[in-house]
């Protein structure tokens, strides 16, 4: 059987809290009202055990770019350890 040569690799990372996540990154172009492209970003989408799904993104200068408001929740408290736990791996690269 061949792999699809577009297939995205998946990757694993754990929290702080021990919660475990697959994720994989791709590019995601970032569009105003007007059609005209802002950015280019890289969208990291991120699924636990359970099936639930988190998407980051993120600046190529490494700044993450927040698309939607979380509102102060456990969803934010998550995003807040994804963060954390992607900015340390990148750091250790």
């Amino acid at each position: 059987m061949e792999m699809q040569k577009n297939q995205k690799e998946l990757y694993l990372i754990t929290v702080p809290d021990g919660e475990s996540f697959s994720y994989k990154i791709e590019p995601y172009e970032l569009i105003n009202f007007l059609g005209v492209r802002i950015s280019m970003l890289q969208e990291y989408s991120f699924v636990n055990k359970i099936g639930e799904t988190y998407k980051l993104y993120k600046t190529k200068e490494g700044n993450w770019y927040d698309i939607s408001e979380e509102e102060l929740t456990e969803k934010s408290t998550i995003i807040r350890l994804l963060k954390g736990a992607i900015e340390k791996l990148e750091e250790n690269e």
